[in-house]
């Protein structure tokens, strides 16, 4: 419950609720990159907002849908205007590692 207690205080000190986290998840699911393709209808976003809370509330959610929640903070501008400090930790794969120590890196749970 550590990574939930984390998004939800990144939550609190941006002034965001859990909507706001769902209108950028639905963003960034479903924009090329360059331009948002589509707008959500207020069903969609209302799914996805009880989606969030549902995941920040249990303990069984898998860490990668809690990773992907820091990320989409992490990497707004007003999150970044914060300027908080927090680094979002990520593996870089590097040609001039052994296979074996890759995959070590790759399982450490951040």
């Amino acid at each position: 419950m550590e990574k939930q207690n984390q998004i939800k205080s990144l939550l609190k000190e941006l002034n965001w609720g859990y909507r706001q986290l769902a209108d950028l998840v639905l963003e960034e699911k479903f924009s090329d990159g360059l331009s948002i393709n589509e707008d959500f209808s207020p069903e969609e976003i209302q799914l996805e907002t009880e989606k969030i809370k549902k995941h920040l509330q249990r303990a069984s959610t898998p860490e990668e849908r809690l990773n992907y929640y820091l990320k989409v903070i992490c990497q707004h501008p007003e999150f970044e205007a914060l300027k908080l400090g927090y680094v979002f930790t990520q593996y870089v794969e590097h040609e001039c590692l052994p296979n074996d120590v890759i995959n070590q890196l790759k399982s450490i749970k951040w």
